[in-house]
C-alpha cells in the first residue's frame, strides 16, 4: 500500500490499462485491476454536482467496492474501481440500496397526513428498501408514543430528535448528523441541508422519496423504464429527454426555474431523478462532523465541516448586507487531485480543519477571511489543492441558494502569519463600526481591510500587502478625524520587522514613505504624532487632547502636508524646552525603561497597554529625546533615501497619492526597526535604479537650492562625518521662503548659513551663484524631509564644491 495525501489508497495490477479518456495516477505496486472512470456529470459547481461526486464514492465503496478511491481532476470527479462502466450502471440500477433519509420533525416530511411517496416505500416489498421501511415504521411509532399528530413545536421537536437518534437505524442517524445538531437548549441546523432537511416549502427528504419512486418499482425494486437513460445522463453527461418537473432547491440555482430560466419569460424546474438522489447521498459525508465540531451552544454555524460565518468579501456578487442580513453561512468544499479512499474522505470531512495561525496564535477560522488565511498558512488538512467557496444567500424570496463564489487555491503565502498582529485591533475596530450609530464610511473601511486580507491570502505579493496596509491606514485616518470612534479602538501598533520586507516592492514611492515613517523621534517626538492624535512619545495610545496642535496633516496634497510636518517639527524642536508636560513624560518613561532589563523589555510592563512594540527601538528613541538632541533637527532617519529617488520626487516622477497612502499604511510600524534583510533592500533597490533609470545618473544636475538647503537641514551628526563641523543650525526663514516659492532667496539664506558655519564653495563668490530654474519651491522644501545617506551627502558636497575651509579654486561648471 502507498500513501496518498489523505492516507492509504488502493492498489492496481501491473500492466492494467486505464480507459483512453483518463490518466491512471501513479500508485506504486499494482495488484488489482482498477478501472479509472471520469464523470462529466459531476463538477465543483453547482453544489448539486459536487455532492453527486461524493455520493458516487460513498455508495460504491460502501455497497460494492470497498477499495474504490476518488479524486478531482479537470473539473470532474474520477473514480478508480474494480467496476467497469457497465458494472457501475448495473449496480445503481439493480443493487443500490437507498439510504433511509427521513425527517419526521418537519411538517412536509410526509409523516403527517397521507403522503404517496412515503406510502410507496412503507408498503413496498423490494429487498433494497428493507431498511427504509424499518426506518419509516419506527418513526411512526415514535410519533404515536409522543402523541404528535402535526408538525412539532420547538420543545417537542427536540424530544423527537433525541428519540429518533436513540431508536432509528444507524443509516438513518447518519442523515440526522448531517442535518441537525442538538445543543444545550435548542436544535441547530448546518446550512448545507437548510433548516433540518428543508428550505422554506421545499422538503428535501420527501422529494428524495419521490425521486426514488421515479427510478424504482415499488413492488420488486426493479428500475423503471426511464431510469437507465437518466442514469447515463447523470453519470456520463448523455442527453436525457423527459426530465421530471420537480424542485431541486438551493443545490442548483440554475435548475430552479423562474424568470429567464427558459425561452419566454419563465421556465419550469426540471430535475434528473438520479442527480437528486446521488446529491443527497453525498450530503451524508458531512455526517458526524457537526456534533463533533460543535464548540459552543451559540456558535452552531462553526460546527459543520468547512463551514464558517458568511462575509461579503472576496467576490463581486456579494455585498455588505449579505453578511449581516441575508446570508446563512458559507461552506468551503475541498478539491483534491490525489486518489483517496472513502475512509480518508470521510475523515477529511469529519475533521473539517481550518485554523488561523501565526505569532503563537492558533484558533479555528470563524469567517471567510479567516478561512482564506488558513489556506495561505497551510493550516488546513493536508492534501487539499483548492476549495470551492459557497455562500448560502437569500436570493429567491425567502428561499436560500448555494451561490458559488471563488475558487481558492491552497498555497503558502510568505508573510501570511503576520496578519495575526491585526486581529486584536481589527476586532475592536469591527465592534465600533458595527454599532447602532456607526458611520457607513467606517463600515466601508472595514470591508476594504477584509477584502485586502482576502486578496493577499489568495495571490500574495508585496503590492497586495501594500494594499492591505493602505486599507488599514485609511481606517486609521478616519479614526483621526472621528473622536467618537476612537473610544473603543487603540492606535494600531505592529511590532514584527518582517512587515517591511512583506510590503517592499522596490518602488520609489515605498522608499520615500518608509523613510518618512522611520524618522527618529528627536525632541519633536514620534513622526506619527504629526499625522494622528497620538502621544508624541507613547505613540501606542491616543493623546488626551482632542485636537493637538502638532497634528498638521490635513486633507490637502502630499507636498503641502510634508512641508507642514517639516515646519511643525522644526518649531517643536526649537521650543521643546518650554514644554514641561512633554519633558516630564519623557523623563518618566526614560526612568522606567532604565529600570528594566532591555533583553526582556516589553512596553506593556511600563504602560499597561495591551499592544506592544519593539522595546529596544522605543528605548533608543526615548533616550535620544531625554538627552535633548544636539542636532536641533528632528529629521534623523533610520532609513536613507537614495539621492536618485529624491530627484525623482522633486521632478514629479513619482505618485504623490501613492506615497501619501503608504505613509498612513506604514505608520503602525513607527518604532519598529528594520530586519537585516529589509535594511539591505534600500541599497539594493538604489543600485538597480542607478543602472536602469536615466533619472538616477550621478551626473544629472542637482537643483542648487536643494543642495544648499539639504546641507543645512542634514543632521549635525552627518555633517560632522562629512565636514568635521560641530553644528549647522537651520535658519527660521529657510523653509518659509522655499514654501512660498522664493527659491533664490532661500538659496541665499542657506548659503549665508553655510558660510557662517565655516563652509566654503567657489560658487559663493559674487556673480557665480547658480540659479535653480524650473523647480517648484514647495516641492523642493518637501524633499528636505527625506534623509540621505552619508555617501549621497558627500555627493552633494562634491557637486557644490563645498569644503570646510576657504581655498582658491577655478570656477567649475554649474551643477
Amino acid at each position: 500500500m502507498t500513501e496518498s495525501k489523505f492516507g492509504q489508497v488502493g492498489q492496481t495490477e501491473p500492466g492494467a490499462v486505464a480507459p483512453s479518456h483518463s490518466t491512471l495516477p501513479p500508485w506504486g505496486d499494482l495488484k488489482t485491476v482498477r478501472n479509472v472512470l471520469d464523470f462529466p456529470g459531476t463538477a465543483p459547481v453547482p453544489l448539486a454536482r459536487y455532492l453527486k461526486g461524493l455520493g458516487l464514492l460513498r455508495l460504491v465503496a460502501e455497497q460494492r467496492d470497498p477499495d474504490a478511491v476518488g479524486w478531482w481532476q479537470d473539473e470532474q470527479f474520477h473514480l478508480a474501481t474494480a467496476l467497469h462502466r457497465e458494472d457501475l450502471e448495473d449496480f445503481f440500477l439493480e443493487q443500490y440500496r437507498p439510504t433511509p433519509i427521513v425527517a419526521p420533525w418537519n411538517g412536509g416530511s410526509g409523516f403527517y397526513g397521507r403522503d404517496q411517496a412515503l406510502s410507496i416505500i412503507a408498503n413496498s416489498q423490494a429487498h433494497r428498501w428493507a431498511v427504509y421501511r424499518q426506518t419509516i415504521a419506527i418513526s411512526h411509532s415514535l410519533l404515536a408514543e409522543l402523541g404528535l399528530q402535526g408538525k412539532p413545536d420547538k420543545v417537542d421537536k427536540r424530544e423527537l430528535v433525541q428519540a429518533c437518534r436513540n431508536r432509528l437505524p444507524d443509516e438513518a442517524v447518519a442523515w440526522m448528523d448531517a442535518t441537525l445538531v442538538l445543543t444545550n437548549a435548542d436544535v441547530a441546523f448546518p446550512p448545507i441541508t437548510g433548516t433540518g432537511g428543508n428550505d422554506g416549502n421545499l422538503e428535501f427528504t420527501n422529494n428524495f422519496m419521490q425521486r426514488l419512486g421515479d427510478l424504482m418499482s415499488p413492488t420488486d425494486g426493479a428500475p423503471t423504464r426511464a431510469a437507465h437513460n437518466w442514469l447515463q445522463s447523470s453519470l456520463w453527461g448523455n442527453p436525457a429527454p423527459g426530465l421530471v418537473k420537480a424542485a431541486i432547491g438551493q443545490f442548483s440555482p440554475g435548475q430552479a426555474g423562474g424568470p429567464n430560466a427558459s425561452r419566454g419569460f419563465s421556465g419550469e424546474s426540471l430535475v434528473n431523478p438520479w442527480d437528486y438522489v446521488l446529491m443527497l447521498e453525498g450530503v451524508l459525508l458531512f455526517a458526524a462532523a457537526a456534533a463533533k465540531r460543535l464548540e459552543s451552544s451559540n456558535k452552531t454555524l462553526l460546527s459543520a465541516p468547512f463551514t464558517v460565518y458568511a462575509i461579503g468579501v472576496g467576490n463581486g456578487s456579494t455585498a455588505e448586507t449579505d453578511e449581516r442580513k441575508v446570508a446563512r453561512a458559507e461552506t468551503w468544499l475541498p478539491l483534491w487531485r490525489h486518489p483517496a479512499s472513502l475512509a480518508e474522505v470521510a475523515y477529511l470531512f469529519r475533521e473539517g480543519r481550518a485554523q488561523v495561525t501565526g505569532n503563537r496564535v492558533r484558533r479555528n477560522a470563524q469567517n471567510g477571511v479567516d478561512f482564506a488565511r488558513a489556506c495561505a498558512t497551510l493550516a488546513v488538512d493536508r492534501g487539499i489543492d483548492s476549495f470551492q467557496r459557497y455562500s448560502f444567500l437569500m436570493r429567491s424570496g425567502n428561499a436560500y441558494l448555494a451561490v458559488p463564489l471563488t475558487r481558492f487555491a491552497v498555497r503558502r503565502q510568505a508573510y501570511a502569519e503576520l496578519l495575526t498582529e491585526l486581529d486584536t485591533w481589527l476586532e475592536a475596530f469591527a465592534r465600533g463600526v458595527n454599532g447602532k450609530n456607526a458611520s457607513h464610511t467606517l463600515q466601508s473601511a472595514l470591508r476594504q481591510i477584509r477584502q485586502a486580507i482576502f486578496a493577499y491570502c489568495q495571490d500574495g505579493g508585496s503590492q497586495r500587502m501594500q494594499a492591505l496596509l493602505i486599507a488599514v491606514g485609511k481606517a486609521d485616518e478616519l479614526l483621526t478625524h472621528t473622536p467618537k470612534a476612537r473610544e473603543g479602538v487603540r492606535p494600531l501598533t505592529l511590532k514584527n520587522p518582517q512587515w517591511w520586507a512583506a510590503a517592499d516592492d522596490g518602488s520609489d514611492e515605498f522608499r520615500l514613505a518608509q523613510a518618512f515613517v522611520c524618522l527618529q523621534f528627536g525632541s519633536a517626538g514620534a513622526i506619527r504624532a504629526n499625522l494622528s492624535p497620538v502621544h508624541p512619545v507613547s505613540f501606542w495610545q491616543w493623546d488626551s487632547q482632542a485636537n493637538p496642535p502638532r497634528v498638521v496633516w490635513r486633507a490637502g496634497g502630499l507636498v503641502h502636508n510634508l512641508v507642514a510636518v517639516l515646519q511643525r517639527r522644526l518649531l517643536d524642536e526649537n521650543h521643546i524646552t518650554g514644554n514641561s508636560d512633554l519633558s516630564n513624560t519623557v523623563d518618566s518613561l526614560f526612568t522606567n525603561f532604565s529600570a528594566i532589563d532591555p533583553q526582556s523589555a516589553d512596553i506593556r510592563s511600563v504602560t499597561n497597554e495591551p499592544q506592544s512594540v519593539d522595546p529596544h527601538s522605543v528605548m533608543s528613541d526615548i533616550q535620544s529625546v531625554t538627552r535633548r538632541s544636539v542636532d536641533g533637527k528632528p529629521f534623523t532617519g533610520r532609513v536613507a533615501v537614495p539621492l536618485a529617488t529624491v530627484l525623482n520626487f522633486m521632478a514629479g516622477r513619482v505618485s504623490d497619492r501613492k506615497i501619501g497612502e503608504l505613509i498612513w499604511g506604514l505608520l503602525p510600524l513607527t518604532g519598529v526597526r528594520l530586519s537585516i534583510t529589509a535594511a539591505r533592500l534600500p541599497r539594493a533597490a538604489a543600485a538597480a535604479t542607478a543602472v536602469q533609470s536615466p533619472f538616477s545618473d550621478v551626473d544629472r544636475p542637482i537643483p542648487w537650492a536643494y543642495a544648499l538647503a539639504k546641507l543645512v537641514c542634514s543632521p549635525n551628526s552627518q555633517l560632522q562625518k562629512v565636514f568635521a563641523l560641530p553644528s549647522v543650525p537651520v535658519p527660521g526663514e529657510l523653509v518659509t521662503r522655499l514654501a512660498s516659492g522664493r527659491v533664490e532667496e532661500a538659496a541665499d539664506v542657506a548659503r549665508r548659513r553655510l558660510q557662517a558655519s565655516g563652509l566654503s564653495s567657489p560658487f559663493f563668490q559674487p556673480k557665480r551663484m547658480p540659479n535653480t530654474p524650473g523647480v517648484e519651491g514647495l516641492r523642493l522644501a518637501a524633499a528636505l524631509v527625506f534623509p540621505l545617506s552619508n555617501s549621497d551627502l558627500r555627493r552633494l558636497a562634491a557637486k557644490t564644491w563645498m569644503t570646510a575651509e576657504e581655498k582658491e579654486a577655478s570656477p567649475p561648471v554649474s551643477p
